[in-house]
């Protein structure tokens, strides 16, 4: 199995310390809600068991002075948990990296990947090692977009396109000298 990019590695990190080390930090109890205890935020995702949904992801990731572009696909079912909380199930396919395709072994095309834009849904690292190297970076990218916007529904004032928002955060994020990722990753973050 081949060892996972920087980027990768990078994408991992930056879940690990901003939503695993950071989510007591964000909001600890009802998400999204103010002083008052009233939700203050209009963001919501309506769910519908057994709705369908699918992606098409097309991205370029720069890792120095290598570029990987791919392109995959990811079909999705609406789910429920027990306690009645929705997620959206997902399988990958036609996977094509730098132009070629790949026809993924049969544990990536098994592969489940479960997210979802539920405040109360608690999101879970996928099995990376489980998967072929080539669709961790679709699987990390993928995730990235629904934490981020998770995150976003947990806030108040997030409700319109140009929104910012600033989190005070008293751990120390660091994990990297700046010049160095890891003992088997080197790449350039800027």
């Amino acid at each position: 199995m081949q060892a996972l990019s920087a980027h990768s590695i990078v994408l991992f990190l930056a879940f690990y310390f901003f939503v695993i080390e950071g989510h007591s930090a964000l909001h600890a109890g009802k998400p999204g809600l103010g002083t008052n205890g009233q939700s203050c935020n209009s963001l919501h995702r309506q769910y519908k068991e057994g709705e369908t949904l699918y992606y098409e992801m097309d991205a370029s990731n720069r890792n120095g002075q290598e570029t990987r572009n791919y392109s995959a696909r990811a079909d999705g079912i609406v789910k429920k948990q027990s306690d009645g909380t929705y997620y959206e199930e997902y399988a990958w396919s036609n996977l094509i990296v730098n132009g070629r395709r790949y026809d993924l072994p049969e544990t990536s095309r098994r592969f489940r990947q479960h997210l979802s834009l539920a405040t109360d849904y608690q999101q879970q690292l996928p099995p990376l090692g489980e998967i072929d190297p080539r669709l961790v970076g679709p699987t990390l990218d993928f995730m990235t977009f629904y934490i981020d916007l998770q995150l976003t529904m947990r806030q108040c004032g997030m409700v319109r396109r140009g929104d910012h928002l600033r989190l005070s955060y008293a751990k120390s994020a660091s994990w990297a000298t700046g010049t160095q990722t890891g003992a088997s990753a080197h790449g350039h973050l800027g």
